[in-house]
């Protein structure tokens, strides 16, 4: 029999979401909005677990969790918690001890963490029909009733990944969602394609878009690329217009008053685009900027224009990338829990209107939230105290990840055993602002990199809450004490798997194959799952000179993974054209050049290729291309 699983949540996004993610891992769900309509239900028997939202309208979701562990018909049920505030490590034990829940989870969470909790708390998990199932969970309704900023807001606290269906009258977009991120945007728009695009902005005329057009119909090639070969537009122009009308793709279904909106969640999405390098939270304030009018802000704004804003406790949200200029940041620097937003919007009259899309920004991201009193002078911080140090590299990132994860909780944190709570929070808040994740989202990191960045990230949080609490800290102690530290041993070997790439790639840039191939096939054994270093070993594979066609297989193998890890990585279609262009496929070749470029429009070894090859196909062929540069 399946498990019975009641879902109380007042945010209907968040609600729908969950109802259809565990449905589709066969459990039996039934949603609710208040405490009320389920209580009587729960007591009754119903439902095998209960996962409730903390602030509920009516009874709370800590009051009701309460009610049920008093009741000896449900003291034994299991109820899972969840807010997106972050409560101090002492409210998440009086979570579980006075109120009786089973766990608390912080939003974001993993969809995955809470199915695992499910089984471990019922010690019966459903049958897994992800695989299976006829259709995919979906996050839907209407814009109307649930704002476009929301929705990416929800996408965002639920770490997901998949396709955002959005749909007005004809007007049709997709939006790619990876852990939460928006990176990429489909429409069906004519005056969005990226020949209009161009002749709005001046770069080219419409005959000179209609010239390229029809080269991409006779060629099949991709028409920036046409435009590249044109000179029409330089390499760099072509990345920075792509990824520019990515970003108003998305911008613009901010100016929908309606439409409907559909979320299909996939394990994976295709990343072979050109991504949007915005947080949710820095989309959401140019969104509201673009297309939100004074009515709609003071719809957003009206629930808090009374109550006292402050810093959301909840460090996934409070240290989201948000690139706000002096004058903002000063205004807002006064938002600590001590004025209501009506007090704070009435000084500066004169920028109300800015200030109030700043605000509603914040309040739609999470980074702020209102409180019905002024908060004690404790609790009072500012939001851009100690801006976080500039994006670690990857390679740097790699080293923090292996010293930081090896390390024992004080040491990470830097303090002595016996530091007082203070030194210990003042050191927690500084690492959650260096190593939140939307602080590497710049960085093109492969899948796996991303998975240590939120790795390392809750490894920091699960450490300070067992260190805040005396009780736990104590217990860890005497665990260091007696060896049972637990140490990653992966750590070592990938500062030694770098070292021997760093040799490797040296070797490369040399011309030296045969030696690179060797050192690099030590970084692979030592660490696998790194996109660069799979690319470079093809690469030594290939251009090692043994007479044996196994070599070059195999490096059709690890370019192959190299490109599943990393879509994005230029070097990896780069080096994949190589190999096709060695082969005699001159056509899947050029293609893959073509991505090499939109990947990285300093890529001039894959420009270099694809002019050699319009050359060759002009003077022996009088290729298209080469009628139409000559007219």
């Amino acid at each position: 029999m399946s498990l019975r699983i009641a879902v109380i949540d007042d945010d209907r996004s968040i609600r729908h979401f969950l109802d259809e993610y565990l449905k589709l891992k066969g459990l039996t769900v039934d949603i609710f909005t208040s405490a009320e309509e389920v209580l009587p239900k729960l007591q009754s028997g119903s439902y095998d677990l209960a996962i409730m939202d903390v602030v509920l309208p009516g009874i709370s979701g800590l009051e009701a969790c309460r009610q049920l562990h008093n009741d000896e018909r449900t003291r034994d049920l299991p109820v899972i918690l969840m807010s997106a505030i972050n409560r101090t490590p002492e409210q998440i034990n009086a979570a579980r001890e006075e109120y009786g829940a089973a766990d608390y989870l912080l939003k974001p969470f993993s969809l995955d963490r809470l199915y695992s909790r499910i089984g471990e708390l019922t010690q019966r998990a459903a049958p897994d029909r992800s695989e299976s199932a006829s259709g995919l969970p979906r996050l839907q309704g209407h814009l109307a009733d649930t704002s476009f900023a929301q929705v990416l807001h929800d996408l965002y606290a639920l770490q997901a990944t998949g396709l955002l269906h959005i749909s007005l009258e004809e007007r049709k977009k997709v939006v790619y969602v990876l852990d939460g991120y928006p990176i990429f945007v489909r429409s069906n728009v004519v005056r969005e394609c990226l020949g209009n695009v161009l002749v709005n902005q001046g770069i080219i005329n419409e005959r000179e878009c209609e010239n390229s057009l029809r080269a991409v119909r006779e060629t099949g090639r991709l028409q920036g690329t046409v435009l590249i070969e044109m000179g029409l537009i330089t390499p760099q122009q072509l990345h920075d217009l792509l990824t520019l009308q990515a970003s108003e793709k998305l911008l613009e279904i901010f100016g929908w008053a309606d439409g409907e909106y559909r979320f299909a969640p996939a394990a994976d999405i295709k990343q072979s685009v050109t991504r949007i390098r915005m947080s949710p939270a820095n989309l959401i304030y140019s969104g509201l900027r673009t297309y939100y009018s004074e009515e709609r802000l003071e719809s957003v704004l009206r629930p808090h224009l009374d109550r006292y804003p402050a810093l959301s406790q909840n460090p996934h949200f409070r240290f989201q990338d948000i690139e706000l200029n002096a004058r903002e940041a000063r205004f807002i620097a006064d938002f600590h829990g001590a004025h209501t937003c009506r007090t704070l919007l009435d000084r500066f009259p004169l920028s109300r209107f800015e200030n109030m899309q700043l605000l509603a920004a914040l309040f739609l991201s999470h980074l702020l939230e209102s409180h019905d009193a002024q908060l004690p002078v404790s609790q009072r911080s500012s939001l851009f105290a100690d801006p976080p140090e500039v994006q670690q590299k990857r390679e740097a990132f790699l080293k923090d990840y292996a010293r930081m994860m090896k390390q024992d909780y004080f040491a990470l944190f830097g303090i002595e055993d016996s530091a007082d709570q203070e030194t210990l929070r003042r050191s927690y808040v500084g690492l959650a602002k260096k190593y939140h994740p939307d602080r590497y989202q710049q960085d093109n990191f492969s899948r796996d990199l991303r998975q240590k960045v939120n790795a390392l990230f809750q490894h920091i949080s699960e450490a300070y809450e067992i260190l805040s609490q005396p009780g736990k800290r104590q217990l860890y102690l005497q665990q260091q004490h007696s060896g049972g530290k637990t140490v990653q041993d992966q750590a070592g070997a990938i500062i030694q798997a770098e070292t021997f790439f760093q040799q490797g790639l040296s070797l490369v840039r040399k011309g030296n194959f045969t030696a690179a191939h060797d050192v690099l096939e030590k970084a692979v054994e030592l660490y696998g799952n790194e996109a660069e270093y799979l690319c470079y070993l093809a690469l030594a594979k290939f251009r090692t000179d043994t007479g044996d066609d196994v070599r070059k297989t195999q490096a059709q193998v690890l370019i192959t993974r190299a490109l599943q890890m990393n879509n994005n990585l230029d070097i990896a279609h780069l080096f994949h054209g190589y190999m096709l262009k060695d082969a005699g496929k001159e056509r899947e070749a050029e293609k893959r050049f073509e991505l090499a470029i939109q990947r990285n429009p300093n890529c001039t070894e894959a420009l270099r290729e694809l002019r050699l090859m319009r050359m060759r196909r002009t003077d022996e062929e009088g290729g298209v291309l080469g009628k139409l540069f000559k007219k």
